[in-house]
Order: C-alpha cells, then sequence, then structure tokens
C-alpha cells in the first residue's frame, strides 16, 4: 500500500478496492462497451451500488453530502466535458457540501493534466484530498 493511502478515510479505500474489482469483472466487457463510456454510463453501470456512500457527478437525484465524491469521466467525453466536471467538484466541496466532502476520486478513463494544473490549488486550498483512479490503473494522489 502506497503510504499516502494510510491517511485516506476507510470508506475510500474500499471505494478504491472496489472499483478494481469491478474493472476486473469488466475486462471481458472492455473491448465492446468501455471505450464508448461517457461519465454517466460509468456511474450507472459500474458505480451501480454504491451511489449511496458516496456523491456522484454527473449524478442523478441530489442526495445527502458525503465523505466522498467520485467524479467520472468516460472515454467519449471532450476535454470541455472533463473541465466541467473538475468545476463542478470544486463547487460541490466549497459550496454544497462544504466541511462534509473531504476525498474527492476522479474515476477516468482519460486525463487531462493541464486541466488539474488550472484548477488543482483550488481543491488543496480546502484542504480536500482529490485523487485519480484512471481505469486499470492504480490509484494517484493529485497535487
Amino acid at each position: 500500500m502506497r503510504k499516502w493511502l494510510a491517511g485516506i478515510p476507510d470508506e475510500t479505500r474500499e471505494l478504491l478496492d472496489w472499483l478494481d474489482g469491478k474493472e476486473e469483472d469488466a475486462e471481458d466487457e472492455w473491448g465492446r462497451t468501455g471505450p464508448l463510456r461517457t461519465g454517466k454510463t460509468l456511474i450507472d453501470g459500474e458505480l451501480q451500488g454504491i451511489s449511496e456512500s458516496v456523491n456522484t457527478i454527473p449524478s442523478g437525484v441530489p442526495g445527502p453530502c458525503r465523505r466522498t465524491l467520485v467524479v467520472a469521466v468516460g472515454a467519449s467525453d471532450s476535454y470541455e466535458t472533463l473541465e466541467n466536471r473538475v468545476l463542478q467538484a470544486f463547487k460541490h466541496v466549497s459550496y454544497h457540501c462544504k466541511g462534509t466532502t473531504r476525498n474527492v476520486v476522479f474515476y477516468v478513463t482519460w486525463w487531462n493534466a493541464q486541466v488539474w494544473a488550472t484548477y488543482g490549488k483550488d481543491f488543496a486550498s480546502l484542504g480536500v484530498t482529490c485523487i485519480l483512479k484512471m481505469r486499470y490503473a492504480r490509484p494517484q494522489l493529485l497535487r
């Protein structure tokens, strides 16, 4: 286990382990459906069953604030969609669920470091821990 994961709440670590397990289960499907997935289909498909314990973007029906927010970006989502989801996440942690949501997991099929370079410092200023979890890769602490 990476040292930084030791400071992550149990439910967020369990979420990351759960995602790894879902990815292993979905490997057979990846060639058929994976590349066309949007963030919404990731939430509705792979994250089905955990949405009650975390907040999600994109979301369906808003629920109570949770300690962890999962932001999903699929392969067919655009650069503008990624940037918009990062901004939505910041609004979530800085306004809607300020003080409650302390961890953000970006669950993505692709990533653009320039978006994070632009907005990452805003999350850090709030003391929010952000984790990049790309499909089929180990989670990375975003700084």
